[in-house]
């Protein structure tokens, strides 16, 4: 077959290239249109590792199947090509997979080319009315596709029978504890505090507990979690009120009470970077580690564990580097929880305002 071959930092060339090798559960597919995504030309220019030459590269390719029984199908690739069966896999985290391969990325050649063997698990469906040229948008149709399968996987369980158990009454706890609710499923939040989301004011978070109540959820407030024991049917908990005790069983336990900063494997102390007693990387007012030139932001220092926090953080930390007056408001952060209804607010809570002597009521 012919195939683009990249043969080098800037060089492609069309040339002569093996035929793919049909293996088990795979079928060859005659390609039609590639589109060409920025970790090709990332490839090209040089600057992948995982890229060496010489490689076909292309990882987004739409085409028809040639030979057996599904000869002539129009289909579009999943370009992340897993085991299937992993712990991993049957969870939905397929990225996770320790045997995951990625087409153009060795040992599986890329889509620049006449034809190529891929797992059936990784062919979807191209609708007659959809041209092949456009089915070539791989990376967002597998993006559907995976979510289609993490949502069969759920809507294939009785949700109306289940019990689930949320541990903690913050933005995580409340959003997936409300969806499952919201499919049926009984839901108990237990939070320690005397009140949910307590990064909002009272007179926000009363009225959303009142509305998620509505919706089925229980809400066990003050409650500190004891222990969890496993059962023939799930796993039961005993939490504390009081002095009393509780004890709840359910089939399924989300355990949201907050994160921490993914730091252990960076191997800091070996260039003696310092950190807190959490694992957060210490910086100074700058972003700046204890050693000079090294910076510092988003999830691994202290502060809001947000996307946007992180953004601002990277564009004043490259402003002083560059001897500008970079800064970030950190008071005028937003915070959303995506429940229903949806809950945000920006600046300073009335009671931090009062407290800092802003307000007087």
């Amino acid at each position: 077959m012919k195939a683009l071959v990249y043969t080098g930092e800037k060089n492609l060339i069309y040339q002569d290239y093996s035929d793919p090798i049909k293996k088990k559960d795979e079928e060859i597919i005659k390609i039609n249109s590639v589109g060409i995504c920025g970790s090709d030309m990332h490839a090209f220019l040089g600057h992948d590792e995982r890229r060496p030459s010489p490689l076909i590269l292309g990882h987004e390719p739409s085409g028809i199947i040639v030979g057996g029984e599904n000869d002539g199908k129009k289909v579009t690739i999943n370009p992340l090509v897993t085991c299937g069966h992993c712990r991993f896999c049957i969870s939905s985290r397929d990225n996770l997979c320790l045997t995951r391969q990625i087409i153009s990325m060795p040992p599986r050649e890329g889509a620049f080319a006449e034809y190529v063997s891929i797992p059936k698990q990784n062919l979807i469906s191209v609708p007659d009315d959809v041209s092949l040229e456009n089915a070539c948008l791989t990376e967002p149709l597998a993006c559907g596709w995976h979510a289609s399968k993490v949502a069969k996987k759920i809507m294939n369980l009785n949700l109306k029978e289940l019990n689930c158990l949320v541990i903690g009454g913050g933005a995580i706890g409340l959003e997936l504890g409300s969806v499952w609710a919201r499919l049926g499923t009984k839901v108990d939040i237990i939070e320690s505090l005397p009140r949910i989301a307590t990064i909002f004011d009272e007179s926000v978070t009363q009225p959303l507990q009142e509305l998620l109540q509505k919706q089925g959820i229980k809400f066990h407030l003050n409650t500190r979690v004891e222990s969890a024991e496993k059962t023939k049917t799930g796993i039961k908990l005993t939490a504390s009120k009081d002095n009393n005790k509780i004890e709840l069983e359910a089939e399924k336990i989300l355990i949201a009470v907050g994160r921490k900063p993914n730091t252990d494997n960076l191997e800091a102390a070996k260039i003696k970077i310092e950190l807190d007693e959490r694992g957060f990387i210490q910086i100074d007012a700058n972003w700046q580690t204890n050693i000079p030139g090294i910076y510092a932001i988003g999830d691994v220092v202290a502060g809001p564990m947000l996307a946007h926090k992180a953004e601002q953080e990277a564009i004043a930390v490259v402003e002083r580097m560059a001897g500008k007056a970079g800064q970030v408001n950190y008071s005028t952060i937003p915070w959303v929880i995506y429940t229903s209804p949806e809950v945000a607010a920006v600046g300073l809570t009335e009671q931090e305002a009062k407290d800092l002597s802003l307000i007087h009521i």
